[in-house]
């Protein structure tokens, strides 16, 4: 398994490396969707100045950028794959399937990651604001990254049997951008408790309660984010590996 991440890292490095106008076009792209969509909700609301409230917003719209990232990235390999006529080729492998999209969708989401933290640091400096990042916070990164390639799993199946969901995966990220950048942490029990049933949720609320409200790991929902993450993922991974022998029961791997 570590010999096939680093196969697929050192793949996503080169393309990184070759298209490096991806990388500027992608930061300019995010900024202006997050100044786009914080002037709407101030024209909404009539609110000139969110206060904290923005730090724990800057922060969502982060984690938000990482679940695309892991949701989008298997659907839109196999997508690629069936166009090119190269997907029985990957099926053919020596590996597994959800092996061979594990080790791709990890080596996507620690590159997205240079992304992500591009994209915080100038939305920061431009609203001049400030966040503390402790070490620790890095575990609520790495489940985010698990709990959203779990997502991506799920829509990777989808995407087996019907090849095409680009347009699907677009109806699904602006309701998980709501789901990261609302706090629950700061609602009642009963909805809190609700929440962390969710996918990725209770990453995002980890992920505010070390950065933005200055807590410790122990005083957290780590746990929960751990949880959630490890089961999604094996939720996701069974339901892939389902569609990948339904798939090829009924010959429609090649397709597109």
């Amino acid at each position: 398994m570590l010999s096939l991440f680093m196969i697929e890292f050192d793949r996503v490095l080169r393309l990184q490396l070759r298209y490096p106008l991806e990388f500027v076009s992608g930061l300019l792209i995010l900024t202006l969707l997050f100044y786009g969509l914080l002037v709407g909700a101030q024209h909404m609301t009539g609110v000139d100045n969110f206060g904290d409230n923005l730090d724990g917003i800057i922060i969502g719209y982060g984690t938000w950028i990482i679940v695309v990232a892991g949701l989008s990235q298997i659907p839109g390999d196999i997508a690629g794959e069936a166009q090119r006529g190269t997907l029985e080729s990957v099926f053919l492998a020596k590996y597994r399937m959800d092996s061979i999209f594990l080790a791709r969708s990890i080596a996507g989401s620690l590159q997205n990651l240079v992304l992500t933290f591009a994209v915080l640091l100038l939305l920061l400096w431009l609203t001049e604001r400030s966040v503390s990042f402790p070490p620790a916070a890095m575990l609520a990164v790495i489940t985010t990254i698990l709990a959203s390639i779990s997502l991506g799993f799920l829509a990777g199946g989808l995407a087996l049997k019907f090849k095409q969901v680009g347009r699907a995966l677009v109806l699904v990220q602006y309701p998980l951008l709501f789901l990261m950048i609302t706090p629950f942490e700061t609602m009642q029990a009963e909805i809190l408790n609700l929440s962390l049933l969710l996918p990725v949720v209770p990453s995002a609320i980890t992920l505010r309660e070390l950065t933005v409200a200055g807590k410790d790991l122990g005083d957290s929902h780590i746990i929960a984010a751990l949880l959630n993450a490890a089961v999604y993922l094996g939720v996701g991974m069974f339901f892939f590996n389902r569609y990948v022998r339904s798939v090829k029961a009924n010959g429609l791997l090649g397709g597109h």
